[in-house]
């Protein structure tokens, strides 16, 4: 079994592919979006953290003078497919560790002082969520996302990658090649 969480960032633009006109890598990171979403042997989760910042960007691109095809009909669509997900067990919604605030705000800390990284809040609360679930099921999970933060961190800290990685869906690469389970 393959283990996914998913950050916002390829399920937004999995959103922008929705529209006539979206940028074909938009339309790649989609396409293998869904491909994962819907394979067998995967067990794709996001967190409630995930969905907040999904709806949040669905709203700015509705507003967006800049994106005038993905108005409110394109927002509720792409939240409601979302959810679709959701229900019908292809997407897992798991639940947001304790301390969750704490530990991102030291990872964004750790990031800016000791690793030379841009980590930013979201992106922190995101490893945090990975980093859980992946204990908590004692097997590896990818980071699901187009994000080079996520590669910069684990670079930096490669202590987090005996449980924690990264699969960009638009090169369809991982990062680090290879996770090891102690």
């Amino acid at each position: 079994m393959n283990f996914y969480y998913c950050n916002a960032n390829p399920l937004l633009r999995w959103a922008e592919a929705q529209i006539p006109g979206a940028s074909p890598s938009y339309q790649r990171i989609a396409q293998e979006t869904i491909r994962i979403i819907e394979a067998a042997d995967t067990c794709f989760a996001i967190s409630e953290i995930t969905i907040v910042e999904f709806h949040s960007n669905l709203f700015t691109f509705e507003r967006d003078t800049n994106r005038p095809n993905f108005g409110a009909t394109e927002a509720d669509q792409c939240l409601a497919q979302l959810m679709s997900w959701v229900v019908h067990g292809q997407i897992q919604v798991i639940n947001q560790p304790p301390k969750l605030v704490e530990k991102a705000m030291a990872y964004v800390a750790l990031a800016s002082r000791k690793g030379a990284c841009a980590l930013k809040a979201w992106d922190a609360i995101h490893l945090v969520q990975a980093n859980y679930w992946a204990h908590s099921i004692n097997a590896s999970v990818r980071i699901v996302t187009n994000d080079t933060v996520f590669r910069e961190f684990l670079r930096a800290f490669p202590e987090f990658t005996e449980f924690v990685g990264v699969y960009d869906p638009l090169n369809k690469a991982f990062y680090p090649q290879i996770l090891t389970i102690s």
